[in-house]
């Protein structure tokens, strides 16, 4: 930056003096974030407009539940940090790859969230997900907003649906390419900031003990989980 500054304007600045004039010029130095160019405005506004008609329909039989899964590695995520000037903070690897798949369901009223943990996302353990939301609400109808992965379409998820224990289910699929709209999102933003951003993790018994920590964490405290996801519903 300095070097550009003294090559287009002839003057030599000091960092300060770059910071104030970013400062003045009502620019900040931020990192930027992705935005999928290929989602549909009108389809998501669409969405939005659908789901709020949805949840005025939804009784104390019901409950609505955003889906989504992710995975949590333990490639070493490193993140701007403060540290002492001219003592950089090293963050140890080991070199390793472990990984472990989360499935999870958050419910925007209550701020409920029930986790699931599988060796890999497959329709088999998206399966076993569904069977454990049946077993938390065995008496309500589920509705399931979730986004347009292949395992959520797949031939044994359909044959699933057509059974009796399946009838207790009804899928909304989210617009192509809108994670915004998914609240499950923040929670999984959330998660990696407080497992895998600048931590080091031994082995993969390590990173599950962290896991299970957080999501010990989340089940208790509703009241912040509304907090994170608020505005996202």
């Amino acid at each position: 930056m300095q070097s550009y500054i003294q090559q287009t304007y002839g003057v030599s600045m000091s960092r300060e003096g770059i910071r104030k004039l970013l400062h003045r010029l009502r620019l900040s130095w931020t990192r930027p974030t992705d935005k999928l160019v290929k989602g549909d405005p009108t389809l998501q506004a669409a969405f939005q407009k659908e789901l709020e008609f949805i949840k005025k329909l939804i009784t104390a039989q019901m409950v609505l539940l955003y889906v989504d899964e992710t995975h949590v590695r333990a490639y070493q995520a490193l993140r701007t940090t403060s540290a002492e000037v001219g003592n950089q903070k090293q963050v140890p690897s080991y070199g390793h790859h472990a990984h472990v798949s989360i499935y999870g369901a958050v419910d925007v009223q209550q701020g409920d969230v029930v986790f699931h943990r599988a060796s890999c996302a497959n329709v088999e353990t998206f399966l076993d997900f569904l069977h454990l939301l049946k077993e938390k609400h065995p008496d309500r109808f589920i509705v399931l907003v979730l986004d347009h992965a292949r395992i959520h379409y797949a031939n044994m998820v359909q044959a699933f649906l057509d059974e009796k224990e399946g009838g207790a289910f009804h899928f909304i699929f989210l617009p192509p390419y809108s994670p915004h709209l998914n609240p499950m999102e923040r929670l999984w933003k959330w998660l990696k900031d407080e497992i895998i951003a600048n931590v080091l993790h031994k082995d993969q018994n390590d990173m599950a003990q962290s896991i299970t920590r957080f999501e010990q964490y989340v089940l208790q405290h509703p009241d912040e989980v509304l907090h994170r996801i608020g505005g996202a519903a």
